[in-house]
């Protein structure tokens, strides 16, 4: 993590003057940008409003707001690709520090999380726990089966994490015109792949493009600030209120013949893009309270995604029985899930991580090397 100075430079832990862990916390809460941080308070709860199975109102109104609530995976991807991009790599300590906070601050707590998961899984399944089954259990949740459930977003995360110094050392070697090329480009093998050649039934056999399905989203959030000005950021707004319509007339008339429309087709992306940029330029919020508890409620938004699935499950349903068909049924549900989610999270980061990552940091091996 990193924080921002009043002059907006970046602060690495590895300085000196902020390495202390409390002082380092203190001047990352006092300076996090709280529209981003709304963001991802946003998306979190998006992701709950959609795994709702039983929504309100009918087909075509459904399509609507489900539209706008699938924003959340293309933003997820968008705020990781800001932070990890936007930063310089000059040495190979600055892979070296980059590395160890990421196995720190991102792997861990979710090997941790995963294998917990899996441990309630299993037990859940079977009725039975021996070290060996979990063992098993929990290796083959972690390297494939974890992909088919709610947690499917890590495993292109952690390679997009892995490849981040070397797309952080490309994109800030090209010039605007360039990187504005390659996404000219990722659209348009998007076109083929999404509107033409899918929709026949036929395979779109060609892939390997740099900018192709969720790395576009990663990319994109760097990219955004570098390419969205007052130029041109009313064209964009265009865009994505074009993409919208596109989307959900696809959606309604089509019978989902267009695969990943709500992915990274280039409609939808035109309208995420438009959300994130409407969001990181209007959400500018400037009481000292409000900035407290969502600076909180952001911090945990990862551990959030990682347990909502299992509280709306099994937790929310013996607290109460909500009728999701209605509004204020749906809402409740939400709410629920989003609370139980976020006390598993406090107390787990709280409790066990945070002490546990703070034991790691202090391991020879996973020091921050200060620059020479």
């Amino acid at each position: 993590m990193y924080a921002f100075g009043n002059n907006g430079k970046i602060i690495s832990e590895s300085d000196d003057k902020y390495h202390d862990d409390r002082n380092y916390e203190r001047l990352y809460m006092k300076n996090r940008l709280t529209n981003y941080d709304i963001m991802r308070v946003i998306a979190c709860i998006f992701v709950i409003l959609i795994h709702i199975e039983e929504k309100p109102f009918s087909f075509n109104v459904r399509i609507l707001y489900t539209t706008v609530f699938f924003v959340s995976n293309g933003i997820f991807f968008m705020l990781s690709g800001k932070f990890n991009l936007e930063k310089s790599y000059d040495s190979i300590n600055d892979y070296r520090n980059y590395y160890k906070k990421k196995f720190i601050s991102i792997l861990f707590p979710y090997l941790l999380v995963s294998v917990l998961l899996s441990v309630f899984n299993l037990y859940h399944e079977s009725g039975t726990l021996s070290f060996k089954s979990v063992c098993v259990y929990a290796f083959q949740e972690l390297f494939d089966k974890n992909s088919g459930k709610a947690l499917w977003f890590m495993y292109p995360l952690i390679g997009f994490l892995i490849s981040a110094p070397f797309l952080s050392k490309m994109f800030h070697a090209l010039s605007d015109r360039e990187c504005l090329l390659m996404v000219k480009i990722a659209l348009l093998w998007n076109v083929m792949k999404v509107y033409l050649v899918t929709p026949m039934g036929i395979k779109f056999g060609f892939s390997g493009w740099l900018l192709e399905t969720w790395l576009l989203y990663f990319v994109a959030g760097y990219l955004c600030e570098r390419l969205i000005n007052d130029r041109n950021r009313k064209i964009v707004y265009l865009l994505g209120a074009a993409g919208f319509i596109v989307t959900v007339v696809l959606r309604i008339y089509t019978n989902n013949k267009f695969q990943n429309v709500l992915d990274y087709s280039p409609a939808y992306f035109l309208l995420v893009i438009t959300f994130y940029d409407l969001c990181r330029n209007r959400l500018n919020i400037k009481n000292h309270v409000f900035q407290s508890l969502i600076s909180f409620l952001a911090q945990h938004t990862y551990y959030i995604y990682l347990f909502h699935v299992h509280a709306m499950r099994y937790i929310v349903p013996h607290i109460a029985q909500c009728d999701t068909k209605t509004v204020p049924g749906y809402l409740l549900e939400t709410a629920l899930i989003f609370i139980c989610s976020l006390i598993c999270a406090v107390v787990l980061r709280s409790l066990i991580i945070k002490p546990l990552q703070s034991l790691l940091k202090k391991m020879p091996g996973l020091r921050v090397v200060n620059q020479e």
